[in-house]
């Protein structure tokens, strides 16, 4: 009741000021010949004041009882219906203004449980390589031979700048720089970086192709040249080889990554870009963590590039980057 009388209290001053001139007024021109023909005048304006808002209250009273009780939680109001074309708007409208609250915080608790899976599994791919190392240590072996040291730091490093990747890739606007970049030297620099890896898994990796220059990210392109090229030996057999094919096709320019290892699953060849995903190969080997090929993809289509897979189980598979007409030249 308060705020209804705080709301209108300018009416009904407007209403005094406007009764009290109007009087003297019509009373000096003989409107009114009797003190009872004033009275009434009175009485009938003030009883049609006093109607008026008697109706615009109980019409909005329940608006105005909600904001006037304090802890009353909006849903409260947002389910009720009123005949106040003005309550029914403000209701309209906090429905509005509440969906689309309710859809940030959905997305925000989303984001912040996607978070945490995150480093869940990264806390457990982390441990291996420390156990690994600690083992190798407590042995004395580490000291004689650290190639097998260093094979699991480099683990280590792949995990941390896995998360860091993940977290970039949130304002991957800020940290994205277009050049020229030859796809040869690039793919080589990837291989040499990687070299313990084809060691210790006794694999292969060859990279033949033209030289082909496009217009992207030198360091996010890495990346993903870095996340295809692991997986592939991650799941080639010892003895076996893996290819970097680059090339020029009508539709552009391309890398391709090309394994004979054990291939992936019909079943779960159209999820392996989910978050997390992990598919029949990674639980069967507990390597994967199901947010390399994610990555891939999402730097893949922030760069305006594509990403192709095509596999078939214990015969390999070819992952293909395709750069588009616009990114690519012969060097």
């Amino acid at each position: 009741m308060r705020l209804f009388l705080r709301e209108h209290l300018g009416i009904v001053m407007l209403f005094v000021l406007v009764v009290g001139g109007l009087l003297p007024l019509y009373q000096g021109v003989g409107g009114f010949n009797t003190t009872g023909g004033m009275t009434y005048f009175l009485c009938l304006s003030g009883f049609l004041l006093v109607a008026t808002l008697t109706v615009r209250y109980f019409r909005r009273r329940r608006l105005y009882r909600w904001l006037g009780s304090p802890g009353r939680v909006l849903e409260e109001l947002l389910g009720q219906e009123s005949t106040d074309p003005l309550v029914n708007a403000f209701i309209q409208h906090g429905n509005a203004s509440y969906q689309r609250y309710l859809g940030l915080l959905t997305e925000q608790q989303a984001a912040t449980e996607q978070w945490r899976t995150h480093i869940v599994q990264w806390v457990h791919q982390m441990k291996t390589p420390l156990s690994v190392i600690r083992l190798l240590v407590q042995d004395g072996e580490g000291s004689r031979d650290p190639f097998p040291v260093l094979c699991e730091l480099d683990r280590l490093q792949r995990q941390l700048d896995l998360v860091l990747s993940l977290a970039r890739i949130e304002r991957f606007e800020n940290d994205l720089v277009t050049e020229q970049v030859h796809l040869s030297d690039l793919a080589r620099g990837v291989m040499q970086q990687n070299q313990r890896l084809f060691l210790q898994s006794e694999v292969s990796v060859a990279c033949t192709g033209e030289d082909i220059v496009v217009n992207t990210d030198r360091k996010w392109i890495g990346f993903v040249a870095d996340q295809l090229i692991h997986n592939a030996v991650k799941f080639s057999e010892p003895g076996s080889s893996v290819e970097v094919r680059i090339g020029a096709r009508p539709e552009g320019a391309q890398l391709s990554v090309i394994d004979t290892g054990c291939g992936i699953r019909p079943r779960d060849l159209p999820r392996v870009c989910d978050l997390y995903y992990t598919g029949s190969n990674g639980r069967a080997g507990s390597q994967s963590s199901g947010v390399g090929l994610y990555l891939v993809k999402q730097v893949l289509e922030r760069l305006g590039h594509s990403l192709q897979i095509t596999s078939a189980v214990d015969e390999g598979t070819t992952v293909t980057v395709r750069f588009g007409t616009s990114t690519a030249a012969v060097a």
